[in-house]
């Protein structure tokens, strides 16, 4: 049976598997999930698991592979090292720990996870009866829950809850640990089942002779959920805070301190405060720590900013301490030499992390944490060429920046590249270099007026420049049309029926045939209103074409007036958009049901009512977002006229 073929399918498994007691295991048998194939059926703590894996035989491209070993709400993630053979298929195996409750495989390429059609690559742990362990079905909703959208991995509610449930009611230790999540999730999905839950459990608690910290934790929190008041809500979080001064709820009360203290010695006055308490918290500590030393260091005060630097205990945030203000002297252009000292600084440390991998986040991998180690050593050498291109080392700085770009390109790091070649008199390196970085979509404006000038010099003339450039513009389509079709999914689309600003019904079915863009935005999200001027070119851009549609649906905006809000925006800047209205809970329904979990998102329908393309965030390049609406247009009008 494949155990994740449907998500349902997992959850009678889970509850079935509880009815197992006194039956033995199945250890000699495997099973195919998607494009996995898992050698052992039930596999418990301890055993040896033997994995092959084959996606896309034709696409040879490195797949990270790694396993996250599950263990109530947390992961800890390792690589698996997998070899390929002759037809493509890649081959490995894992031991599971002892602790794990649940497994999830993850492969990714192209920087995109397989997610098996949203279900993942999920098993529950067994014992040796073959019933799954206490905590795993558990473990696997808090998984989804918690770490889902970063593997592109997606269950309906009721199955999460069906999942807690299982656990809660066979095992009923575990309702402290995921009492609270339960109630939440239920009272997402019916308010009253939720709050009714909540409420049985608050009186439980108020029945008990004594509570514990985690009693009194998840009583805050079921009052939060039930809106008992916030003067209730104070004062029981002021009776927590006495009884459990080195709580992390007591902790709130000292981040809130320390955020409103004005003054380097009220910061320090508190921070000495939490240490007396013993509140075991690095990253609160760091965080406080690394403000006093900023503070120290506008103050111009370097001894002391030395002084709390070296305190800060994780690494990496230590290393991007010293490096940003390595970077901001570097752009005043004053103190070269301390800035050059600080941004050396930071680069040790992040060759000494790199060795030891001491500051390694359980839900990254040894290679993943690797990786991100080195693209921040690529980006501190970047800050370090810079500081030697101020103090008017070229060759230097050019020496270092190409160790930099060997390593990490992005669209600031090549320009400086190409700056440094320029102004070195390497005028053919120069324009090799911005050919290539303009191809694979890693330029800039000012790459290409570096382009333009290095053309000039290599060929004393600008005849032949703009035929030159459209070729390599063209060519970089291309390559970006390529990398684009990874990104393609083919998703059921919900039907919706909302309402537009002219009091009109708007409805998917009605755009049958189309290629539809929704574009899911709030008022009151600032990337969402930054986006708008490209998507108003985008809009203009197609506005001859009648087989594409822009819809702009408003929502999460619980206010009464979200009406009057939006239409004044839209009326203020003349947006010639077509605004939707989503409706439901906190006017979010509609998002809900297309997996959005932030806005701006950009959903992309294809003409068959299937979502192709979804677009997340808006990080300010107006053209590369214009860009990649058009890939997906020209991609689906391929189709479509091939289909036809």
């Amino acid at each position: 049976m494949n155990i994740i073929y449907r998500i349902n399918i997992l959850i009678t498994i889970l509850c079935l598997a509880a009815c197992t007691d006194g039956k033995e295991r199945k250890t000699g048998e495997g099973k195919h999930i998607g494009n996995l194939y898992v050698s052992g059926a039930q596999p418990a703590a301890g055993d040896e698991i033997r994995l092959r894996y084959q996606d896309n035989p034709r696409d040879t491209s490195r797949t990270e592979t790694t396993v996250n070993y599950i263990v109530g709400k947390k992961i800890y993630a390792s690589d698996i090292d997998m070899t390929t053979d002759s037809l493509g298929v890649m081959k490995g195996q894992i031991r599971i720990p002892d602790t794990a409750q649940a497994i999830s495989f993850n492969f990714r390429k192209h920087g995109i996870y397989d997610n098996n059609r949203k279900r993942g690559y999920i098993l529950p742990v067994y014992d040796k009866n073959g019933t799954y362990v206490p905590g795993a079905a558990a473990a696997i909703a808090s998984y989804v829950t918690l770490y889902g959208e970063r593997y592109g991995i997606r269950m309906e509610a009721d199955s999460v809850i069906a999942l807690l449930e299982a656990d809660l009611r066979n095992y009923p230790r575990l309702k402290s640990t995921y009492m609270v999540t339960y109630a939440r999730l239920l009272a997402e999905k019916d308010r009253k089942a939720g709050t009714d839950y909540a409420m049985k459990q608050v009186q439980a608690y108020q029945n008990k002779e004594s509570l514990d910290y985690q009693d009194y934790d998840n009583l805050y929190r079921l009052y939060a959920l039930l809106n008992i008041g916030k003067e209730q809500l104070d004062s029981l979080r002021t009776l927590i805070m006495d009884k459990f001064p080195s709580s992390q709820l007591s902790l709130f009360k000292y981040k809130s301190r320390f955020f409103k203290a004005s003054s380097i010695a009220g910061k320090l006055a508190i921070l000495n405060e939490l240490d007396s308490m013993h509140v075991r918290d690095e990253d609160t500590r760091d965080y406080m720590v690394m403000q006093i030393a900023e503070s120290y260091a506008r103050e111009g005060n370097w001894t002391k900013f030395m002084e709390y630097g070296s305190m800060v205990r994780n690494k990496l945030s230590q290393a991007q301490l010293y490096n940003s203000n390595a970077w901001t002297l570097a752009n005043t252009g004053k103190d070269l030499e301390r800035s050059a000292g600080l941004s050396r600084k930071s680069i040790a440390i992040i060759k000494e992390d790199e060795m030891t991998l001491a500051s390694r986040p359980g839900y990254l991998s040894r290679k993943q944490y690797a990786h991100e180690l080195e693209v921040n050593r690529a980006n501190f050498m970047d800050t370090y060429a810079y500081i030697l291109y101020r103090k008017g080392d070229i060759r230097r700085a050019l020496d270092v920046q190409e160790q930099v770009v060997a390593m990490y390109t992005g669209q600031e790091q090549n320009a400086h590249h190409i700056q440094y070649l320029m102004e070195t008199g390497d005028f053919v390196r120069a324009r090799e270099f911005s050919e290539k970085y303009i191809e694979e979509q890693q330029a800039g404006d000012q790459i290409r007026t570096y382009l333009e000038e290095a053309y000039r010099k290599t060929e004393n003339t600008d005849k032949g420049y703009e035929r030159y450039l459209a070729g390599i513009e063209a060519r970089a389509r291309k390559h970006g049309m390529k990398e684009f079709r990874y990104h393609m999914t083919e998703e059921n689309a919900p039907d919706f029926s909302l309402m537009d600003m002219e009091g009109n019904t708007v409805s998917l079915k009605s755009m049958k045939g189309k290629i539809v863009i929704l574009d899911f935005w709030a008022t009151w999200c600032g990337p969402c209103k930054e986006s708008f001027p490209g998507m108003e070119k985008a809009v203009a851009h197609y506005r001859d074409n009648s087989d594409v549609v822009f819809l702009f649906v408003n929502t999460f905006e619980a206010e009464k007036n979200r009406k009057e809000r939006a239409e004044a925006f839209i009326a203020q800047h003349r947006y010639p958009f077509r605004v939707l209205y989503d409706t439901g809970k906190k006017n979010g329904a509609t998002a809900t049901s297309y997996g959005v979990t932030g806005i701006p998102t950009k959903i992309v329908i294809g003409p068959r009512g299937k979502i192709r393309f979804r677009m997340v965030g808006y990080d300010g390049d107006i053209a590369r977002m214009m860009e990649e609406i058009g890939y997906a247009v020209d991609i689906l009008e391929k189709q479509k006229s091939k289909a036809s």
